[in-house]
């Protein structure tokens, strides 16, 4: 599915709420697509009534034995035929309609337009293009690192993660692990982990470097 931008309705480095509209394409293929299938559900209601009658005329002429049973099952295959075939415009327009409403692009969460890479009049693709805007939600980022395969045994979801970064000198910042990839790569011999960061001062930016440790277990009482 390909498509043309008619209105880019935010900029870079905005703050937007969940659904908010992005931009808008072109929906004259939309329209049209939509006009034909309300035209085909209607088409299809009254072929439905029409049979619906000639059944209900056959039923009455074969109880005063008036038709013949194969007259009769033709009427009532007809009507299940004329039914199936409302059913069928019917999930046609129901595509139409999300077709159209397709169009206007929304935000997936809350979060902030880290690029806009869109303007009016540029052709955009539903797949394999590049992407038209990328939103971030500050609040909570994934620390992505990679751990050695002989600390695999000793990772585990929930642990705590501490690092730094370059950008804070001095300051410490508190994750916890999320997910475990349960593939190890095969070149670096090491297992990627994603941890959650809470970032409610927005202060960490997508993007930065940082060294840390997760904590595996803890002991007290232990001689030194």
């Amino acid at each position: 599915y390909t498509a043309v931008v008619d209105e880019v309705l935010v900029t870079e480095w905005v703050r937007v709420r969940k659904g908010a509209p992005l931009a808008r394409l072109d929906t004259r293929d939309a329209d049209t697509a939509l006009e034909l299938a309300r035209a085909g559900v209607a088409q299809a209601e009254v072929q439905e009534t029409r049979a619906d009658r000639e059944l209900e005329r056959a039923e009455k002429l074969k109880a005063a034995g008036l038709m013949t049973q194969q007259a009769l099952d033709d009427a009532r295959t007809a009507r299940d035929a004329s039914r199936a075939a409302t059913a069928a415009a019917r999930a046609q327009l129901a595509g139409a309609e999300t077709y159209l409403a397709k169009t206007v692009i929304r935000a997936p969460f809350d979060g902030v337009v880290a690029l806009r890479n869109v303007n009016p009049g540029d052709r955009v693709e539903s797949m394999g293009g590049p992407p038209m805007f990328r939103i971030v939600d500050p609040v909570e980022l994934e620390l992505v690192v990679d751990v050695t395969s002989v600390r695999l045994a000793s990772l585990a979801v929930g642990q705590r993660l501490e690092f730094g970064t370059d950008a804070f000198p001095g300051r410490t910042f508190t994750g916890e692990v999320s997910f475990i990839n349960p593939e190890m790569d095969p070149e670096s011999r090491s297992v990627r982990v994603i941890a959650r960061v809470p970032n409610p001062s927005e202060e960490l930016r997508g993007g930065l470097f940082v060294t840390g440790r997760i904590f595996a277990g803890t002991r007290s009482g232990v001689l030194l």
